[in-house]
């Protein structure tokens, strides 16, 4: 084990390393998406709650400074609808800077049964 983080919410439902390997996302059933900086410490740097549900998946693109989430927001008698939320995220080589984190889209209708 290299390093231990601290806690930033509760039950955790998806985990996903930067391509980089510099930092984390987790997203949980508590409706948080919490952003791991590996470089700035254990504790975490950003704690995001856009979600009205529980966060199923958050995930890194592989190319593009890009991460999403997504959840299932609204529920109706048949199907639940989800939502992805979009952000650019931004991680810069240089220590003496942060990251930089903008909410881009929220794509919604997404049904699964």
């Amino acid at each position: 084990m290299v390093k231990k983080l601290d806690k930033g919410g509760q039950w955790n439902s998806s985990i996903m390393v930067h391509p980089k390997g510099d930092n984390i996302l987790v997203g949980g059933y508590d409706r948080k998406v919490i952003w791991y900086d590996l470089d700035l410490g254990n504790s975490p740097y950003k704690i995001m709650r856009y979600h009205d549900r529980a966060v199923r998946k958050v995930v890194y693109h592989q190319k593009y400074p890009l991460f999403a989430s997504c959840s299932d927001d609204c529920k109706l008698i048949i199907f639940i609808i989800g939502s992805i939320h979009v952000f650019h995220g931004n991680v810069y080589n240089d220590l003496m800077q942060n990251a930089l984190i903008v909410p881009l889209k929220v794509l919604r209708g997404h049904k699964y049964t």
